[in-house]
């Protein structure tokens, strides 16, 4: 269904009303959970200026790379949005075993800037030609995000 290497997760999102609530556990143990509130409010200490400067910056950015088997290669894929709409999400929890560990980021030293809520976009999935690199680059990255 989509090129590349893929591995079991479980998501569970809920969209009622205003509010979204999105939790992922991926086979490898990383987790994400983020809870907001659809907003009309932009957040003023954003270093995007508005919600259309933000959204256009990550309508530019659709294209993925995940690391393989191959310690050599990253499989490409692009996400394909055909009717780009977004709007400001308040984000009243937000969670991640890979941005809370301390180790790899030290308490203060990141924080979320902003978040991006699309309902009902009709999209598409393309593989992207595959990237080589130095295993070495790909061994850094991964234990990074260990």
């Amino acid at each position: 269904m989509f090129p590349g290497e893929h591995h079991l997760g479980q998501f569970d999102v809920s969209d009622a009303a205003d509010r979204v609530s999105l939790e992922m556990t991926a086979a490898d143990g990383v987790r994400i959970k983020v809870d907001g509130v659809a907003s009309s409010e932009w957040p003023a200490e954003s270093v995007f200026p508005s919600l259309s400067v933000a959204s256009e910056f990550f309508r530019a950015g659709c294209n993925g790379y995940s690391v393989t088997q191959d310690s050599g290669r990253l499989d490409g894929l692009c996400l394909d949005i055909h009717d780009w709409r977004t709007e400001a999400l308040s984000v009243t929890q937000a969670a991640s075993t890979l941005y809370d560990d301390p180790k790899l980021f030290p308490p203060g030293s990141i924080q979320l800037d902003h978040a991006l809520l699309m309902r009902n976009a009709e999209h598409s999935w393309r593989a992207l030609d595959d990237v080589e690199v130095a295993p070495a680059e790909i061994e850094f990255r991964v234990a990074a995000h260990s």
